[in-house]
């Protein structure tokens, strides 16, 4: 017979929970039990309760500390790995990734509306005068990076050998002579 789907919830009566821990403490023991025996694996089971001043150890006190010994060896249990987070360390890590995007990505905007800026202050729509002195700054600071990118593309140009195209020299492929 099939048993009845239950909810997970806590149970509210006091005499209903120790008896349902009760049960349900002996099938975790025997599933334990039964996956140490049936797929040839060390497994232990420590189990706390409120209700019994005796915590409960499968197999044994020291058959659990040689599982527990060689679980610490192997993952290393002070050095947790990168990948076994708790919810607070998660949490704490999402942020600081959340962080660095969000400058990143301030820092970009910032970039784009002074691109924006200088291009319209070269159309004439925008006129420098209306910048603070920490704003004509960044400006100059993006003028002259722009100046150095500009440079730089064309020094690779000339490296490559197109830029006998701008001195009209060289048989670049790019010259006509008629």
């Amino acid at each position: 017979m099939a048993r009845k789907k239950i909810t997970l919830a806590f149970i509210k009566n006091k005499t209903n929970r120790k008896a349902s821990f009760r049960k349900r403490r002996k099938g975790l023991i025997k599933k334990v039990e039964e996956i140490s025996t049936l797929c040839d694996v060390e497994a232990c089971a420590i189990i706390f309760s409120p209700y019994d001043e005796k915590t409960e150890i499968w197999p044994s006190p020291e058959g659990a500390l040689d599982v527990l010994i060689r679980y610490g060896a192997v993952s290393g249990i002070h050095h947790r790995p990168p990948k076994e987070m708790d919810q607070v360390s998660f949490t704490l890590h999402r942020l600081k990734k959340n962080h660095v995007k969000l400058d990143r990505l301030l820092m970009e905007n910032k970039r784009n509306d002074l691109d924006c800026f200088m291009y319209r202050c070269m159309a004439g729509t925008n006129s420098l005068h209306n910048l603070d002195e920490r704003e004509r700054t960044e400006m100059c600071r993006l003028i002259n990076q722009r100046i150095r990118d500009v440079d730089s593309k064309i020094e690779n140009l000339m490296m490559a050998g197109v830029g006998d195209l701008f001195t009209g020299t060289g048989s670049g492929s790019g010259t006509h002579s008629r």
